[in-house]
């Protein structure tokens, strides 16, 4: 699911024109469009809107942020897991929030977050070692 099947449904519920919901979230029209039909019109690749769209748009259909990632990102459950199309993975919902978020970093902010990751894999080893090696004295 893309955003804009949720704005869709949620004009046509509730009777909103686009302009109105453009207006409702600060939004363009153009964009409002675009995010509907899913294509960026300069480029026909499909739209990744911004996490501060996402959050404008959450906010008109009167959802938390996290409850529209779960809508767009969910198909059964939080614990569902569905198959990525680009590269065969086994992806849960939590990890597609994840990717979608990490997707929109600049390359350096891609770098930062990357490092972190690491540091807490590396801390996350010396406490499983230092974990075992009291074990052991006990």
């Amino acid at each position: 699911m893309y955003v804009g099947e949720l704005i869709q449904a949620y004009r046509r519920e509730t009777n909103l024109s686009m302009d109105e919901f453009a207006r409702l979230t600060g939004l363009s029209k153009p964009y409002i469009s675009m995010l509907e039909k899913n294509r960026n019109s300069r480029t026909g690749k499909p739209i990744v809107p911004s996490v501060a769209t996402l959050q404008k748009v959450a906010q008109v259909l009167h959802l938390s942020f996290e409850q529209l990632m779960h809508k767009l990102y969910d198909t059964e459950s939080d614990s569902a897991e569905t198959v990525h199309p680009d590269s065969g993975a086994v992806l849960t919902v939590d990890e597609k929030i994840i990717l979608a978020l990490y997707r929109q970093l600049e390359r350096d902010d891609k770098i930062e977050i990357r490092g972190e990751i690491k540091g807490m894999l590396k801390a996350k080893k010396r406490r499983s070692k230092v974990d075992a090696e009291k074990e052991n004295t006990l």
